[in-house]
């Protein structure tokens, strides 16, 4: 797998720098495309017809994408990696839940990202069984209605 990754990236650098021609590979990519297998080797033809067919905006999307990669650092790529890895065992559902919760988490200001991710550091830092609890409370919460909320509210400050 990480073989394969290897020859995408030296085949996507070679895309990025001769956008839509046939370019001569150098000595070290031919080697590398020659030790790849015949089906690893149908799978990039493949994904190569698939990038030719796509519209000039997305490529030029995908080759901005490699050039931020390439760029990483190689802790910051692995973080990637690990989190791409996460993300792909996911199921459907919940990789477009994730999708919709970034979408949204994308539109915050700083200062309510920043907010966010210190609850999330907290809520990740707690005990499993206290964590399972909050989070059970908190699904318990989102399904109330807002009078059920706001009298809990004034219950909660005249306890105070």
């Amino acid at each position: 797998m990480r073989r394969l990754l290897m020859v995408v990236l030296v085949l996507g650098a070679a895309l990025l720098h001769a956008p839509d021609v046939a370019a001569q590979p150098t000595p070290e990519q031919l080697k590398k495309w020659q030790s790849l297998t015949p089906e690893k080797k149908a799978e990039l033809r493949k994904r190569l017809a698939q990038f030719k067919a796509m519209p000039p905006k997305k490529r030029a999307e995908l080759r901005r994408r490699l050039v931020l990669l390439k760029n990483l650092s190689k802790q910051e790529r692995q973080r990637l990696q690990r989190n791409y890895r996460t993300l792909k065992k996911l199921s459907p559902r919940e990789r477009k839940r994730v999708r919709k919760l970034f979408k949204r988490y994308k539109k915050l200001s700083p200062t309510k990202k920043r907010l966010l991710r210190k609850h999330l550091k907290r809520l990740i830092k707690m005990p499993r069984a206290k964590r399972k609890r909050f989070l059970r409370n908190a699904a318990r919460w989102n399904r109330l209605t807002p009078a059920q909320k706001a009298r809990l509210r004034r219950a909660f400050k005249k306890r105070r």
